[in-house]
């Protein structure tokens, strides 16, 4: 004789459900797993949300909540997260509101801009440039914009790299910061 699996899935207000039953192949199938299998449907009042939609939002605002744990999470979430073009806003709006008293402020921050480096987005070059006169005190989110601008490997984002870096060289350790592995 032979093991089968028997299994179905289903999807219902963003909740996933999955049976699965393993029977042998040589007997027919019991009453019980039959019925199960043929009349089983997930419980309408659950409510979640949708797999489909994103989840952005709600990462930012989790990143802001007042609930030091929601907080703590949204930023352990961000390293994980994969942002595209139509973050762009939120990210930046993220940008600006982040201040000294969050926890991991700087690590946040600096990966956050590392991140618009990577998204194509024609108001982000301006954006990255105005912010590096905006904490012009701070090399290592100097240092973050630098490589995000090296990152969109534009025409625009070259120029303004090169502006900034003739206009206001960052302060830095050349040991820790090497520009050339991003030709």
């Amino acid at each position: 004789s032979s093991r089968i699996l028997l299994a179905k899935s289903y999807y219902k207000n963003g909740h996933f459900f999955s049976i699965a039953a393993i029977t042998d192949t040589i007997g027919q199938k019991s009453s019980f797993i039959n019925n199960f299998f043929n009349t089983y449907t997930p419980n309408d009042t659950l409510q979640g949300t949708s797999l489909f939609t994103r989840k952005s939002a709600m990462l930012f605002q989790d990143l802001f909540s007042k609930d030091s744990a929601t907080a703590k999470t949204a930023s352990s979430a961000i390293y994980q997260f994969t942002f595209d073009s139509a973050d762009v806003p939120r990210i930046k709006k993220a940008v600006d509101s982040l201040h000294w008293g969050m926890r991991n402020y700087m690590d946040t921050k600096e990966r956050l801009i590392s991140v618009l480096g990577t998204l194509k987005d024609s108001t982000i070059t301006p954006w990255l440039e105005k912010l590096y006169w905006k904490v012009k005190d701070t090399a290592s989110l100097q240092n973050a914009i630098l490589h995000a601008l090296l990152n969109q490997k534009t025409k625009a984002s070259f120029l303004a790299f090169k502006d900034l870096i003739v206009q206001e060289p960052p302060i830095m350790d050349e040991s820790l910061y090497d520009y050339s592995s991003l030709r």
